[in-house]
């Protein structure tokens, strides 16, 4: 009786916290600028709003010089993410993101930007890296988790979830972790 008790409590806040977010209450992204990685071998100026996929999107924003961030995004390529409604935003300078795309470290459909550190963080508003955005059609910020999460997969459900396409068979991450 209690855990179906909990359930329902968590099922009211969860659609509670929905009901919220759907209200419009939402904030708009900042339009930072940034270095667009067009064609992954060509750096350009634009914003975060210009290189955004259509529909629901996430924004990933990394810290180039810290070593779990790689590692992170090639576990998202060996669990089936594409990357096709993702935006990396490597925070370093557009060099440096070139050699990453050119190592092909991205996830094969997901676009790369870049951007000085100071920048970003002040623009987004971050503490720190790595950053998780659910973003709306309309630019606006539905969601944001700061770290990878507690348990392997936490952020790739919830990415596959917000860009609302299934988990691919071949990923080792289940929706119950």
């Amino acid at each position: 009786m209690r855990q179906f008790a909990n359930r329902c409590l968590l099922s009211i806040a969860l659609a509670t916290a929905s009901a919220g977010a759907m209200s419009g209450d939402l904030k708009t992204l900042p339009d930072v600028a940034i270095h667009a990685s067009a064609n992954r071998n060509e750096s350009s100026p634009a914003t975060l709003l210009t290189v955004k996929p259509s529909g629901n999107w996430v924004l990933l924003v990394l810290n180039s010089r810290l070593s779990g961030s790689e590692a992170y995004l090639s576990s998202l390529k060996a669990d089936g993410f594409d990357g096709d409604k993702l935006v990396v935003l490597l925070l370093s300078d557009a060099e440096l993101a070139q050699s990453w795309a050119a190592r092909e470290v991205l996830p094969s459909k997901a676009r790369l930007a870049s951007s000085e550190v100071y920048q970003v963080l002040a623009g987004l508003n971050l503490p720190g890296t790595p950053a998780f955005f659910g973003i709306t059609a309309e630019g606006k910020i539905a969601w944001q988790r700061l770290g990878y999460g507690k348990k392997p997969g936490e952020r790739l459900v919830q990415m596959w979830d917000w860009v609302k396409r299934p988990i691919p068979p071949a990923s080792r991450i289940s929706v119950g972790q």
